[in-house]
């Protein structure tokens, strides 16, 4: 269970909302954040915004009724458990939603006793055991260009995979991509072929991976002047992570710096998020800018967490202590100077798999384990 739930609230009574965020909100394994709708316009606005774990809706809403309200909700977000409100007379109404794919039927009585907090959770349990596996999404993203993010993301694949976990790296880049440049290959097939379907299947990503001797499927960006483009759309970029995700444990993303829809999208999406940065200052003061715009894209708090590159020495070379201090969220560790990387390139085998005794490959998969459970385990400074 994640360490913190989303929930949506959708009662037309807006009197009635108060006593049941309340009840919600006094749970803390897991912390339950929850946003209200009066109406059904209202939360198909928030649905299109927001991944939610559960929601919980009185079907007699002023613009919706009965078991269309249902309907409607579950074909929008079917990822989330759905727990409706019904009159406590309505037996047809409620059993005829349970056999539709709702997780529970509540009266308005039991929607404000004191363990509706436990039956929401356990609720989510029941649904996300009967979801289709997916893979855990770890998302990288760099706090400018050139502080080695593609190195980290690429290495962690290869650590996840060294835990015995299938594995798919991304680079979600809408220009050049450099996964080749590392493991100096030269793909037959990128991710161009994939933005320029219409609509992605796994059956498309599965033919546009390339497997590398590792076992590690890698999805290469761009390569040539004519596979740039300007930018990837968050619907395309949805859509590929989407097909990734039913293939492996885990799912590598390599993101560009900088805001986008994509990355927008991505991060939201993704079980967790990591900022890299090296010790240089302007890295550092750009990670401190740009942090708060990744927390933002975020589905829910403690979900972004930092992790220092050690590349090179610097006339200032800003401490940890700084780093942690002023950025203020969860420190995943540091990456050492890793020179050997030139020794393993063409080999396809990512440093940390061809030279597990190195100091870099210790830290990589230092960090990796970390990454791996939930809610993520820091580094204590």
């Amino acid at each position: 269970m994640k360490n913190e739930l989303s929930i949506l609230l959708i009662d037309g009574e807006e009197q009635s909302v108060a006593p049941v965020r309340e009840i919600l909100a006094k749970s803390e394994s897991p912390f339950m954040q929850v946003q209200w709708a009066g109406t059904l316009a209202r939360a198909v606005e928030l649905l299109d915004e927001t991944a939610f774990d559960a929601i919980v809706v009185q079907l007699e809403l002023p613009d919706s009724k009965g078991f269309d309200t249902f309907a409607r909700l579950k074909q929008r977000q079917a990822e989330a458990a759905l727990l409706v409100v019904t009159a406590a007379e309505d037996d047809e109404l409620s059993l005829k939603t349970l056999r539709a794919g709702a997780e529970e039927s509540l009266t308005q009585d039991e929607l404000r006793a004191p363990g509706l907090a436990r039956r929401v959770r356990y609720a989510v349990e029941r649904h996300w055991s009967r979801m289709p596996h997916e893979a855990r999404v770890l998302a990288f993203i760099g706090a400018k260009g050139g502080v080695g993010t593609t190195t980290v993301a690429l290495n962690m694949a290869a650590a996840m995979l060294a835990m015995g976990k299938s594995v798919v790296a991304i680079e979600m880049h809408p220009d050049w991509g450099s996964f080749s440049t590392q493991l100096i290959l030269t793909p037959a097939r990128t991710i161009r072929r994939l933005l320029e379907s219409a609509k992605v299947s796994a059956a498309e990503v599965q033919e546009a991976l390339f497997k590398l001797p590792s076992g590690m499927q890698v999805l290469f960006g761009p390569q040539t002047v004519e596979e740039f483009s300007a930018e990837i759309s968050a619907e395309k970029a949805l859509m590929i992570l989407k097909g990734a995700a039913s293939l492996a444990d885990v799912v590598i993303l390599d993101l560009p710096p900088g805001p986008s829809a994509a990355n927008a999208a991505l991060v939201h999406a993704a079980n967790y998020s990591v900022l890299v940065l090296e010790r240089e200052r302007a890295a550092f003061e750009s990670a401190v800018a740009h942090l708060p715009m990744v927390e933002s894209w975020s589905a829910a708090q403690r979900t972004v967490g930092a992790l220092v590159v050690n590349r090179t020495s610097f006339v200032e070379s800003v401490g940890l202590d700084e780093i942690t201090k002023r950025l203020g969220c969860g420190f995943l560790g540091t990456v050492p100077p890793a020179a050997e990387v030139l020794a393993v390139r063409g080999t396809g085998i990512p440093l940390a798999l061809a030279r597990p005794e190195l100091a870099f490959s210790h830290s990589v998969m230092q960090i990796a384990e970390r990454l791996s459970v939930d809610p993520v385990k820091y580094f204590e400074v």
